[in-house]
């Protein structure tokens, strides 16, 4: 969770585009500017940050291959055996 963040907060480019179309259409307006995409990530950021995302696909990389070649279980358990005598079952 992100504080002080709302979902609401941030337009979708496609839906002003598409309003701001409809609202040109009905007023008998020039077709409207090209909307601003907020949403698109800080490729000079991530740029930035490149080496230690590298870093960690590289680590869950070589944890999900190591734990692909280990068996889940190495050992089986012994079967359980029960007796009946007088009609209760028992572990043997």
């Amino acid at each position: 969770r992100i504080d002080g963040f709302r979902p609401g907060c941030v337009e979708n480019p496609v839906l002003q585009r598409h309003f701001a179309a409809l609202q040109a259409l009905a007023l008998g307006e020039d077709a409207p500017e090209n909307t601003v995409d907020m949403l698109r990530p800080d490729v000079a950021a991530l740029q930035e940050k490149e080496p230690m995302l590298g870093a960690w696909k590289e680590a869950i990389e070589v944890a999900s291959a190591a734990m692909a070649t280990t068996p889940a279980f190495s050992q089986k358990r012994p079967q359980a055996t029960f007796a009946s005598e007088d009609g209760s079952l028992r572990a043997v």
